[in-house]
């Protein structure tokens, strides 16, 4: 179910109709329809008012029901529609592709999950985005778990060389 249609359920199981939920939002009935036609997208703060409203949790609208087989199957098509030509821009681009992913890599957990979810829902399609955004903050959870092991290594080390300084001084 998508958001669109998570709203219109919510509204609907209120007995409610689009102008009733406007009004209750402060916002005009086309916007309404909007969202829940997938039009547009309700920005997150306007999202936690309308669950608010709706009597749901903010996060019952934020469900991911994409299958991983499902996922997969897309991104495998969209692989495939990729055109020789953009394959060989990319290998040109490799470079600053790589700088991308140091930035994004340097990018705090939060601000990289808003920034997958609000490319994915500019281009149509939340279920990406959501998809995405759990795989980045996978990935950021990992990066900072091996940072932290690394900081401490370093650490170890560090107190090893002071001790074994002390020894050969002490040993003279």
């Amino acid at each position: 179910m998508t958001l669109g249609q998570k709203i219109k359920a919510a509204r609907e199981a209120l007995g409610m109709n689009q102008d009733e939920l406007a009004e209750l939002l402060g916002v005009e009935p086309p916007t309404v329809s909007r969202w829940e036609n997938g039009v547009i997208r309700p920005k997150s703060k306007r999202l936690k008012t309308i669950a608010e409203k709706l009597g749901k949790p903010v996060e019952w609208f934020q469900e991911l029901t994409v299958k991983a087989g499902d996922f997969e199957a897309r991104l495998a098509a969209l692989e495939e529609r990729t055109s020789k030509a953009y394959q060989s821009e990319v290998e040109k681009n490799a470079e600053w592709f790589k700088d991308l992913q140091v930035a994004w890599d340097q990018l705090p957990a939060d601000i990289q999950l808003e920034l997958v979810n609000l490319a994915f829902t500019a281009i149509g399609d939340p279920k990406y985005a959501k998809a995405f955004a759990k795989a980045s903050a996978e990935r950021v959870a990992i990066i900072k778990h091996e940072e932290h092991t690394r900081r401490q290594l370093e650490a170890q080390k560090k107190i090893e060389r002071e001790r074994s300084k002390k020894k050969s001084v002490g040993g003279r």
